[in-house]
């Protein structure tokens, strides 16, 4: 497992990163990213000035957990 910046560019990275957010939050009973595109939005606010955005990556590049800070 590797730490890494999340950058707009990697298309694939942010793609896996909002499904990853859909997914971890579907059984909590939140009503917040109940969807790819409400997921999307909120992985493209951590690339805003003055935040921070991270993954773990495994070794072929998924994307395993994220975090993103203000």
């Amino acid at each position: 497992m590797t730490i890494i910046d999340l950058v707009p560019g990697s298309v694939r990275g942010v793609e896996q990163t909002a499904t990853l957010l859909v997914d971890g939050f579907r059984d909590t009973g939140s009503t917040d990213w109940t969807n790819v595109e409400e997921a999307l939005a909120e992985v493209r606010e951590s690339f805003k000035p003055g935040r921070i955005s991270r993954v773990a990556v495994d070794h072929e590049g998924n994307v395993q957990g994220w975090i993103g800070g203000i």
